[in-house]
């Protein structure tokens, strides 16, 4: 088991807040005065005397000097007794009113690795790292996280919400359509469309164990989005299976994916290939995700954009405190179809930042942008263009809320709001999207 080195953690950094308020009288029986209880708990818990030391804190909670002190040892005593999840309840509802609290913050993530949520506690030691820690501190929270790695056996993702959507389809607002120059109106289905979706998604991964740092990690996902209108209905469903190298600093997993989608209740279109997925910690504070994939695709209704599509993706983390991340991301991809006008390539650039705030507050907010150029224009609107290849260029931008601190049964409720802008020089692939969302993710 190893071994959590707390008592290290001296002043520097936000620990445990001092509070400077008069109690009432409390203990009489061991002739303590209010400034001496808590004190006075924190030498029971040393010496073991766990059951005492929570009953003289039952006895005066609420009424000692501080609370905040007096709650994060309650949860000492939870940990001790081997009540993981009572402490974690009392870390978590610490954090929401006081998110700097980096002591909490580590405890939090102890009693989440020994209760075996390791996706959580995996979050909460990368979040301590942003702090100037004590080496051996950091050395410790270092080998917690290879040891997360290592041990992973199951991985289990869900998300819910409605999603009030102002364009669902994706496109554009105009009534008409230029094709060699000449009007022609377009169909209801063509234009831009709102509609209210019911979004689910669920996923799991399972790791078998092959080698001490070796497991085969296998997974499925699916995503589902019903609309009232049943023909803009889509589903998603995915697969993938690999072995999985851990070591130290790094984890690699190569992988056969593949996938199958259909829209409107009726076949779309299927894809098989394969990816590398890599982590890599490059300092304590900067942490490297990467995957580079192939995929060949197969289009059931339009078999003009059956080929193959290549990407990549790389994100860089940046832990700034114990309470915030910052992230960029660069990605890009290759297409080729049987058609030049549908060739493309494309560049992605993004970033991210997450706050926990107060009043058990999470913002996470997410700017992107794609440009995308083709290998051509469709003959029909090369007058528009002036000849020219098709260009796209899209924004978006981001923007979650969630309310850790009404968490039931490990779920929040998130709010989230998106906008999407694409701009072409093919005015019917210009579109605005916004979309809303109100629905269920799970509590970090």
């Amino acid at each position: 088991m190893l071994v959590f080195l707390l008592l290290m953690m001296g002043a520097g950094g936000h620990w445990l807040p001092a509070q400077a308020s008069e109690a009432e009288p409390a203990m009489q029986q061991f002739n303590l005065k209010a400034g001496e209880i808590l004190p006075f708990v924190e030498r029971l818990i040393a010496d073991g005397r766990l059951g005492e030391a929570r009953q003289v804190l039952e006895q005066v909670r609420g009424r000692t000097p501080d609370p905040v002190q007096e709650q994060f040892l309650l949860g000492q005593i939870a940990g001790l007794e081997k009540r993981n999840h009572d402490a974690i309840e009392i870390y978590r509802d610490i954090l929401a009113r006081h998110p700097k609290l980096t002591r909490v913050r580590l405890e939090l993530a102890r009693a989440l690795f020994l209760a075996g949520d390791d996706g959580a506690a995996r979050h909460h030691f990368e979040l301590v790292l942003g702090e100037d820690l004590p080496p051996a501190v950091e050395q410790n929270i270092n080998r917690f996280l290879y040891e997360i790695r290592k041990r992973k056996r199951w991985q289990i993702r869900a998300y819910f919400a409605l999603a009030p959507d102002t364009n669902i389809t994706a496109a554009t607002d105009q009534d008409k359509v230029y094709i060699y120059g000449l009007p022609f109106e377009l169909s209801e289905d063509a234009q831009e469309t709102s509609g209210l979706g019911v979004i689910g998604a669920v996923g799991a991964d399972y790791f078998w164990p092959l080698a001490d740092n070796i497991k085969l990690k296998s997974g499925v996902d699916i995503y589902h989005t019903q609309y009232s209108k049943s023909r803009f209905n889509d589903t998603f469903l995915s697969g993938s299976i690999g072995p999985r190298f851990v070591f130290k600093n790094t984890a690699l997993t190569p992988q056969f994916t593949g996938y199958y989608r259909w829209y409107g209740g009726e076949d779309y279109n299927h894809a098989y290939g394969g990816q590398l997925l890599a982590e890599h910690v490059l300092s304590p504070r900067w942490r490297l995700d990467g995957t580079l994939s192939w995929q060949q695709l197969e289009y059931d209704r339009d078999i003009r954009r059956n080929g193959h599509l290549a990407s990549f993706t790389t994100r860089v983390s940046y832990s700034l405190t114990s309470s915030s991340i910052l992230q960029f991301l660069v990605g890009g991809t290759w297409e080729e179809t049987r058609v030049e006008d549908l060739d493309n390539l494309s560049l992605r650039l993004g970033g991210g930042f997450y706050q926990d705030f107060g009043r058990g507050v999470t913002l996470y907010v997410k700017p992107e942008l794609l440009l995308r150029y083709y290998d051509a224009v469709e003959s029909g609107f090369a007058v528009e263009t002036g000849g020219e290849d098709r260009k796209d260029t899209r924004y978006s931008v981001s923007v979650d809320l969630t309310k850790r601190d009404w968490s039931v049964w490990g779920v929040a409720p998130v709010f989230g709001y998106s906008y999407t802008r694409n701009d072409s020089n093919v005015s019917f692939y210009s579109y605005d999207r916004h979309r809303f969302q109100i629905g269920l993710t799970r509590t970090f």
